[in-house]
Order: structure tokens, then sequence, then C-alpha cells
């Protein structure tokens, strides 16, 4: 039968998270196989890891005490550092996030996944308007400039500087079209 993980750490199951830490630091400063050369140190060190990565995890950690609580071992609970203040609980970000713990929205999820794609679609909209106001504003100026040009009698610069202004606002047209067409559907 493998061994109690708060044994093998030294502290009692009730501990927090920080003394689970001193725990495991002084303990992986005396069993390191660097620094012990004795027989067992590499074996030691190796349970002991194990052990800190079960019970600092608080999700792991749970699994663990709901375990041995089913095996008929008495495992008191773990109260909060404060009354009425919640447990910390690390969730990977992959899973789910819960919005903020005001009282209307309390029970409210949202899927990481959507809240990622919505910021794409965000950025996307940014980079879109950027980019009209750029072509919009450059082949207004292009035109406007190329019209000054022909208004002084250089006709060839000024129909060049005005075909820049009409192109860009064509290869604006274009976009504008292609992104429509493809689009993802949000």
């Amino acid at each position: 039968m493998a061994r109690d993980l708060y044994e093998i750490l030294g502290v009692k199951p009730t501990a927090p998270l920080d003394a689970i830490k001193r725990a495991y630091r002084r303990l992986v400063k005396r069993y390191h196989p660097d620094v012990n050369k004795h027989r067992g140190a590499k074996e030691m060190f190796l349970e002991v890891k194990d052990a800190y990565e079960t019970l600092s995890n608080p999700l792991l950690r749970r699994e663990y005490d709901e375990r041995i609580a089913r095996r008929g071992e008495d495992v008191p609970r773990r109260t909060p550092s404060r009354p009425g203040t919640p447990r910390k609980v690390r969730v990977p970000q992959a899973y789910v996030r819960v919005s903020p713990p005001f009282a209307g929205y309390r029970d409210r999820m949202e899927r990481v996944e959507d809240r990622s794609m919505a910021r794409r679609a965000r950025v996307a909209q940014f980079v879109w308007r950027a980019y009209v106001v750029t072509v919009v504003s450059m082949g207004g100026t292009l035109s406007v400039f190329g019209g000054y040009l022909l208004s002084m009698g250089q006709g060839f610069q000024g129909g060049v500087t005005v075909g820049a202004g009409v192109m860009m606002l064509v290869l604006l047209v274009i976009a504008w079209a292609a992104k429509g067409t493809m689009a993802p559907e949000l």
C-alpha cells in the first residue's frame, strides 16, 4: 500500500499551501540526489516530488482527499483562511471561465474558445477599419493632389496621380467584396 502523501511531506491534512511548499523545499534540499548520496535518497526525493505535485494542485488534492475518505480514513476538511472567502482553485484555461462574482451573474459560464473567437473578430474588425480609413484618406489625398497638378498644367503627372488615387479606391472595393465572401460565420 502506498504511503500517505501528507505523511511523506510531514504535514497535516489541514495544512495550507504555504506549509506544503515549505515542507517540500526542506525535504528536496535534504534528499536531492546531487546533495545526498545515500542509497534511498533518490527514491525519497521522487516520492516527495510526487507528493508535492499532487498536494500543491487544489484539484488533485481534493481528489486525493476524497479517495482517502472513501477508503475509510478520516481526513478533516480544510476551511478557507477567512470565513466567507471562497477557496481558490486553479482551473486550466481550456476548461471554463466563470464570470465575475456579481450577484446576478454568478451562474453564467462562458467557453474560453468563444472568448478567443470574439477577441479575434474584434481585432479583425479594428484592422479592417484602420485599412479602410488609410486607403480612403490616401486615395482621396492622391486624387486631390492629382487634380491640383492637372490644374497647374502638368497633365501627365496629374493624370498618374489621379489614376493612383482611383486605383487605391478600386482596390478597397475589391478587398471589401473579398472580405464579404470569405468572412467566417460568427
